[in-house]
C-alpha cells in the first residue's frame, strides 16, 4: 500500500511540475530498463506511461524479446510468444503494442508484423513476401509499417514497401524502398518514399492512399519518423550538397523548419514528438561520430545528458526515441568506450523539491483544481 502511494505521489508530482510537458523540468530521474535490441525506432511510450522495446536478458548472444514496462507500477512483462526473437516498436494509449516476431521454419525463415492486445497475439502477415514489421498504431487500431511483396531472399534483401493494416487488411502505400513509420488518430501516415524527380527519397505524408512529398532542406533526401495529433511531423532532411543532415519539423501546413544540431555538430535527427510540439531525437557534436540524446523545445537543441549528470557506468544517453504528453522520454544509452549492446532508458521529469516533499507527506491535493486552490491559500 505504501509503495503504491509513493508511486502515485511521484507520478502526480511529475505531472504537476511539467504541466503536461517537459518544458519546465529542472532535470530528470533516469530509469534504466536493461539491455535492448540495437535498433533505432525500437522503443516507444504512450500517455499511460507504458514503455515497449526489444529487451535482452544479457548483453550478447541472447534473442531480443518484445517487452512492456509500466511506469506507474514499475513492472516489466515479456510479451508472447516467448523464446524466439521479437521486438516491440509502438504502443497506443489503449495499450495495444506493435512490432515483429521472427518465425523460424526449414528453408523459410521470416519475420512478421505483430500486434499484442492483452494476451492476444495477432500475426499480420505480409503482402506476398516473407518479411514485414509494424512500427506504429493509433487509437482505432490502424497499424503502419513495412512489408516485402515479391520474391524474398533472407535478411530483407528484397525491397520494403510502406503498408497499413486496417482490420487485418493490408494496403500498400508507397513505391519500392518506402517505409511507413508513424500514424495519428486521424489516420495520417508518415514515412519516406522514393522520389521520382531527381532520385533519392523524401519524407512523405499519406492521407488514405494520397501521398504528399514533404520535401527537404535543399538536398535530395529526407525522412519522416513521427506525427502528432495536430499533424506536425518530425524527421530529418539533408541540406544542399547532401553533406549535412539536420532534424526537421514540418508544420501541419507543410512548412519545414531546420531544427539544427547541438553546438559544433553537423548531424541530427528528430525521432519523436508529443502533442505540445516538443521534439526528441539525437544530435552529433564536434567529437566525431558520437550521438547525444537531444530535446528540442522550439528550435533550441538541449543535450539531455546535461540534465541527468555523468553516469558512473560510462554509458551516455545516445538516442531519445519518443516523448509523451507528460514529458516522459524514452531512448537508448550506449557506452562508446566498450561498444556492445545499448541499454533502454526512461527519463522522468524531476518535480520541484517543495512540491515533491508535500506529495510524499500526503499533504498535497492532487489535481489541477486542487493545486490552484492550494496556491491561492498560500498567497492569501
Amino acid at each position: 500500500m505504501i509503495q503504491r502511494q509513493v508511486r502515485t505521489a511521484w507520478l502526480a508530482a511529475s505531472l504537476l511540475l511539467t504541466g503536461g510537458g517537459a518544458a519546465h523540468a529542472v532535470g530528470y530521474t533516469l530509469v534504466d530498463l536493461g539491455w535492448a535490441e540495437f535498433n533505432v525506432n525500437a522503443i516507444a511510450i504512450n500517455n499511460a506511461n507504458q514503455v515497449v522495446w526489444g529487451s535482452k536478458s544479457a548483453p550478447f548472444g541472447v534473442p531480443s524479446q518484445a517487452t512492456i514496462w509500466d511506469g506507474n507500477t514499475g513492472t516489466k512483462t515479456a510479451l508472447g510468444p516467448l523464446g524466439g526473437f521479437s521486438v516491440a516498436r509502438g504502443i497506443s494509449d489503449a495499450g495495444q503494442v506493435v512490432g515483429a516476431v521472427y518465425l523460424s521454419s526449414p528453408g523459410a525463415a521470416s519475420d512478421h508484423a505483430t500486434v499484442w492486445s492483452g494476451s492476444t497475439v495477432t500475426d499480420l502477415g505480409t503482402v506476398g513476401g516473407r518479411h514485414s514489421a509494424a512500427w506504429g498504431i493509433n487509437q482505432s487500431g490502424q497499424v503502419v509499417g513495412i512489408t516485402t511483396i515479391g520474391p524474398d531472399p533472407e535478411e530483407w534483401q528484397a525491397p520494403s514497401y510502406a503498408v497499413t493494416w486496417n482490420g487485418g487488411v493490408a494496403t500498400v502505400l508507397g513505391q519500392a524502398y518506402s517505409q511507413a513509420r508513424g500514424i495519428n488518430d486521424a489516420g495520417q501516415v508518415v514515412g519516406l518514399d522514393a522520389n521520382a524527380n531527381g532520385g533519392g527519397y523524401h519524407a512523405t505524408l499519406w492521407n488514405g492512399t494520397t501521398a504528399t512529398n514533404l520535401g527537404t532542406l535543399g538536398g535530395r533526401f529526407s525522412e519522416a519518423n513521427a506525427i502528432n495529433q495536430a499533424g506536425q511531423v518530425v524527421g530529418s532532411a539533408y541540406l544542399s550538397g547532401d553533406e549535412v543532415s539536420h532534424a526537421a519539423l514540418w508544420s501541419s501546413g507543410g512548412a519545414i523548419t531546420d531544427l539544427g544540431a547541438l553546438s559544433g555538430g553537423q548531424r541530427s535527427s528528430a525521432l519523436g514528438l508529443n502533442d505540445s510540439g516538443q521534439v526528441v531525437g539525437w544530435s552529433a557534436r564536434s567529437d566525431g561520430h558520437k550521438q547525444y540524446a537531444t530535446l528540442w523545445d522550439g528550435t533550441q537543441a538541449v543535450d539531455l545528458n546535461s540534465l541527468v549528470g555523468v553516469s558512473p557506468d560510462g554509458f551516455i544517453l545516445s538516442t531519445a526515441l519518443d516523448i509523451n504528453d507528460q514529458g516522459w522520454i524514452v531512448g537508448l544509452r550506449y557506452n562508446y568506450n566498450t561498444g556492445g549492446v545499448p541499454r533502454a532508458f526512461v527519463l522522468i521529469p524531476v518535480p520541484e523539491p517543495g512540491v515533491f516533499a508535500l506529495v510524499l507527506a500526503g499533504l498535497f491535493p492532487v489535481g489541477a483544481g486542487a493545486w490552484r486552490r492550494y496556491r491561492q491559500r498560500r498567497l492569501s
